[in-house]
């Protein structure tokens, strides 16, 4: 969809089954308990088998079956269906087959409401005012009736208002929140409402907006619709928002966000990326799923010369989305090998870093490379810990007197792991930002963020892990502790990446480069059933 303001909205093989396969695999362990009310608790994703998409794929079976290929991995996941103005001559039709499609098979059909006047600020779509806006709400209402449905109302309706000030903006709010009232009606109806993105508003601002849209009746919110901000800084930004609501869950679209933001503005971004597939598996209670709300065949606008228009197919965009999700990374070798065989407990390095950078852990160095062999630096393990634990936005005051270079989102980070006593850093009161870490501490730092989390419990130490790790000072034992404890969780996975608990751990001073904290990181996280 077009957004005012910020523009109108390979190897195929192993690489495809390995990403099939990574929407499938559950991993070990189980995250939070889930809300006995949320509603995607149990959801059976189901894919439109006639969907343009997958219409596509067929037709190019034949004539080119490696993109095909490409475009069966989008086909294979649920996308939002919208309900929009220019369906009124055939609403009840459109909205029956579509929730008769997914409740005959098992699914649950999610529905993207978007009609409010003054739509794009007042580009010609939109309902003609709010008598007729409320009239059509009124109309999809009665045509759900109590059937189950996951309603997202208005994408863009709360939070991009750029043209709207005065009473237009009050009864932007008003029309929402009684589009909310009116799907409230229907007990089986979740509804979600738009929470924007964490670089429009400050948590306090979109606080106040949502609760002029009703998120008080509403099950929860909905974050990033349609564009590209790294999942993790997106589950960071609606935790903040959450706790501010008294705990109202929301979901994130993870669409086209597996490489973040472009610098292009958010119509039809250049060289993006996939992000995670639609899963309830999000690492926190009060994230209920990451959905796709975009549908990521169809063209925002003729945002660049030779693009389609809005919502017109644009399956070569579609192709280079799902190519760059394959691969991430220029540097990192094609693993024809990457599915996981039944066997074995881990996908293969090369997948692991893909899982992490899909949902924004793993960012790269800016240039499409990843750096394997680089040594991971203070600061940047500072980043790479905060985000999977939703700490990436977490503001503290730091006693660190060696910032130097680092950029404010580094030190913000560098600050959070010091706040929740994971680095401690040195005692003349430096944090050493640009220095290495080491293999050791790796490994402390995971396991202490795990344990601040309550994902994880401290063991007690185990001599005959790692003997060669020193433990006679106080420090020192508490070290082996949570090392220990680093085994203990990780144990059915592997334990340490390359280092046997029982052997010697013969590297633990020495620099550890990127893609064995990758590996540790995938460890940790994948034993509690985090990614």
């Amino acid at each position: 969809m077009i957004r005012s303001g910020r523009g109108s909205r390979v190897l195929i093989g192993g690489l495809i089954a390995a990403l099939l396969l990574s929407v499938a695999v559950q991993g070990f362990g189980v995250r939070g308990a889930r809300a006995a009310s949320d509603p995607f608790e149990g959801i059976k994703w189901y894919a439109d088998p006639d969907s343009p998409v997958q219409q596509q794929a067929n037709a190019w079976r034949t004539s080119r079956p490696g993109d095909a290929a490409l475009l069966d991995i989008v086909a294979q996941q649920q996308s939002a269906d919208w309900v929009v103005g220019a369906q009124t001559s055939f609403l009840r039709q459109y909205i029956d087959q579509r929730i008769d499609l997914f409740t005959n098979a098992g699914g649950i059909p999610i529905l993207a409401i978007y009609n409010v006047p003054k739509l794009n600020c007042g580009d010609g779509n939109g309902a003609a005012n709010g008598d007729a806006y409320r009239a059509w709400i009124n109309q999809i209402a009665s045509i759900i009736g109590q059937r189950k449905v996951i309603l997202l109302v208005e994408p863009d309706g709360l939070t991009v208002t750029d043209c709207l000030s005065g009473a237009a903006l009050t009864e932007r709010y008003a029309l929402i929140s009684y589009a909310v009232g009116v799907f409230k009606r229907n007990a089986n109806a979740a509804v979600y409402v738009d929470g924007g993105e964490d670089d429009r508003f400050a948590v306090n601002e979109v606080v106040s907006i949502l609760q002029q849209g009703n998120i008080a009746q509403a099950d929860g919110f909905f974050l990033n619709a349609t564009v590209y901000r790294y999942t993790s800084t997106m589950v960071a930004y609606g935790l903040k928002v959450s706790q501010e609501l008294g705990g109202k869950h929301f979901v994130v679209d993870t669409s086209r966000n597996g490489l973040g933001p472009g610098t292009d503005g958010y119509c039809n971004s250049r060289g993006r990326a996939l992000g995670v597939s639609p899963t309830t598996q999000t690492d926190e209670a009060v994230v209920d799923a990451f959905v796709w709300i975009k549908r990521v065949w169809e063209s925002d606008d003729s945002c660049h010369q030779g693009e389609p228009g809005g919502e017109q197919f644009y399956f070569d965009y579609t192709l280079g989305l799902v190519q760059r999700s394959l691969q991430p990374f220029s540097d990192l070798p094609a693993d024809s090998a990457q599915a996981q065989h039944p066997s074995q407990p881990l996908p293969s390095i090369v997948e692991q870093i893909r899982q992490l950078a899909l949902r924004g852990y793993i960012r790269g160095n800016g240039d499409g490379t990843f750096g394997p062999d680089s040594t991971t630096l203070r600061a940047q393990m500072a980043a790479l810990i905060t985000r999977p634990v939703g700490w990436e936005l977490d503001r503290f005051d730091t006693s660190f007197t060696d910032r130097g270079a680092v950029d404010a989102a580094l030190w913000r980070n560098v600050s959070a792991l010091a706040a929740y006593k994971v680095a401690k850093g040195f005692g003349d009161g430096t944090f050493n930002s640009m220095g290495p870490v080491l293999y050791e501490q790796v490994l402390l730092f995971i396991s202490r963020a795990m344990q601040q989390k309550g994902y994880w419990v401290q063991q007690a130490d185990n001599a005959t892990y790692f003997p060669n790790l020193p433990g006679s000072s106080a420090a020192e034992q508490a070290d082996r502790r949570d090392i220990v404890t680093y085994v203990y969780y990780t144990q059915k996975l592997g334990g340490v990446p390359d280092f046997p608990a029982t052997g010697s751990f013969t590297k633990w001073n020495q620099p550890a480069p990127r893609v064995w904290f990758a590996q540790a990181l995938y460890r940790a996280l994948r034993s509690q059933g985090l990614i």
